[in-house]
């Protein structure tokens, strides 16, 4: 009778083990989709800003250097600044595929889930100071090609359109650091079950 007993709590351990196997499957590929889905959408983001940047290239040579008479060096350094938004974007767009192609476990996408975060984090505290070098180079290109009266004016316009194009950039950033918080956390509350 005792062995009985055994044996079929042996069968019902089984069958809850199965049972919960299923189940941590079922919640790994619910968090793999929703990975994937707000990597989608950071990429989207991504992308636009991306190809933003690549058409300021000839627009900031056809509004700054060719009718305002601005230096090259001033538009070359623009250039710079964007083309280094774009190597980051690819660099960005690298790690994502990374991450969506991971097919190992949920500890090494929430690695590099978390690296990725950090990465877009740092390259904030980076691009902000760089983006406030420009403006200051802009508004010294301004006064040096239009002297005080119409330089004024262009100056303002200039840093304050600068500085609501930093809002947006920031804005997009929180929102960005908000999904790579609410993957991570996922992928925790999952480790927790």
């Amino acid at each position: 009778m005792e062995e009985m007993n055994l044996d079929e709590m042996r069968i019902q351990m089984s069958i809850l083990k199965k049972k919960l196997d299923k189940q941590n499957i079922v919640s790994e590929r619910m968090v793999k989709r929703m990975v994937n889905r707000k990597v989608v959408d950071i990429n989207f983001r991504q992308n636009i800003l991306a190809l933003i940047c690549l058409a300021l290239i000839p627009v900031t040579y056809f509004v700054f250097v060719h009718p305002n008479g601005m230096s090259m060096i001033f538009w070359a350094a623009t250039c710079v600044m964007l083309l280094l938004a774009i190597a980051y974007r690819i660099i960005d767009h690298r790690a994502h595929v990374d991450i969506v192609r991971n097919e190992g476990d949920m500890l090494e996408t929430y690695r590099k889930v978390a690296k990725v975060r950090k990465r877009c984090a740092d390259w904030t505290l980076i691009s902000i100071p760089i983006v406030l070098v420009w403006l200051g180079f802009y508004c010294h290109e301004v006064y040096r090609v239009c002297g005080d009266g119409r330089g004024t004016g262009m100056a303002v316009v200039g840093a304050v359109s600068g500085l609501i194009g930093l809002a947006i950039g920031l804005a997009m950033h929180h929102r960005i650091q908000q999904s790579y918080t609410e993957m991570m956390e996922q992928m925790e509350d999952l480790s927790e079950e």
